[in-house]
C-alpha cells in the first residue's frame, strides 16, 4: 500500500509475521543528534564507536557554517533539525555500499550490561535538493533473529523539509534486534546516487535481562527450574558476542 503525506509518499507494508519485542520498563532509548561533535569547516568525522555503533560512508556538518555557502543552498539549511549538526550521507560511489551504521563491539555492550543489538524508532531525514523526477531513499535492517526488512520514500522534484520517519508505524515491520542499518538514496530511472541529510536518530538498547534475572543455585534447585536454567545459559555462552 502506498501512502502519502505532504506530497511525500512511503510504502506501507504488512509483514505476514512480524516480531514484536518484550515490553521492558528498562529499554533505555537515545537520541543522537551529532550536536556534541566539533566540525571544521563544516565538516567532522563520527568517532568509533559513537554511543555503541559505527558509522560508515556518514559525516557530521554544520550546514549554516560559512565555509559551506557555496555548497549548500538555503534551501538545505533545515538539514539540522537539531542545530548546529545533522548526517549527510551518500553511497561511497556511484553503485558502492550504503551508508550504514552498525554495532561497532558487541562485547563492550555486553560488559557495560546491554544487549548486543538495538531497535530503530524514528529519525529525520530528507534528499539535498531534489531536481525533476525527484529522489527516493531507502532503509534496510538486518536483524540477528530475522530476514532484512526494508522500506523506502519518494520525494518529489523540489526542496524539502525533513521528514520525521517513525520507521514501525509506515512500515508496518519490526525494526528490532538489529545489527546494521543501510540508508541509500537514488536519483531518477537510472537510481544514481544521491546525497541525502539525517537527524535526531532515535534507537534503543535492552539491558540483560538472562543476566540480571538469574536466581541463585539454591533457588534454582528448589524452584525445580534448574533444567530451563542451564539451557538459558548453554545458548547464552554460545552466543558470537561472548
Amino acid at each position: 500500500m502506498l501512502a502519502c503525506v505532504a506530497g511525500i509518499c512511503h510504502l506501507l507494508t504488512i509483514a505476514a509475521l512480524t516480531i514484536h519485542p518484550v515490553s521492558n520498563p528498562k529499554s533505555r532509548t537515545t537520541v543522537l543528534n551529532f550536536d556534541d561533535l566539533v566540525t571544521k569547516n563544516g565538516f567532522a568525522d563520527i568517532p568509533s564507536p559513537y554511543s555503541y555503533l559505527n558509522f560508515s560512508t556518514f559525516s557530521v556538518f554544520s550546514p549554516k557554517d560559512p565555509a559551506l555557502s557555496k555548497f549548500i543552498t538555503e534551501n538545505d539549511l533545515n538539514c539540522a533539525v537539531s542545530s548546529p549538526n545533522a548526517l549527510l550521507g551518500s553511497r561511497l560511489y556511484e553503485r558502492g555500499a550504503p551508508a550504514a551504521f552498525e554495532i561497532a563491539n558487541a562485547s563492550s555492550m555486553v560488559a557495560d550490561g546491554l544487549q548486543p543489538y538495538f531497535a530503530l524508532l524514528s529519525f529525520y531525514i530528507k534528499p539535498m535538493d531534489a531536481p525533476p523526477p525527484g529522489v527516493t531513499i531507502f532503509v534496510r535492517g538486518h536483524s540477528y533473529i530475522q530476514e532484512p526488512v526494508e522500506w523506502h520514500v519518494d520525494f518529489p522534484s523540489g526542496y524539502h523539509l525533513p521528514f520525521l520517519v517513525n520507521i514501525g508505524k509506515f512500515s508496518g515491520l519490526s525494526w528490532t534486534y538489529l545489527r546494521r542499518i543501510e540508508i541509500w538514496a537514488n536519483f531518477g530511472e537510472d537510481a544514481l546516487d544521491w546525497e541525502f541529510c539525517l537527524d535526531i536518530l532515535e534507537i534503543q538498547f535492552d539491558p540483560r535481562l538472562a543476566e540480571e534475572l538469574r536466581p541463585h543455585n539454591s533457588e534454582l534447585m528448589k524452584s525445580g527450574t534448574w533444567i530451563a536454567h542451564a539451557a538459558l545459559r548453554l545458548f547464552w555462552l554460545l552466543q558470537p558476542w561472548r
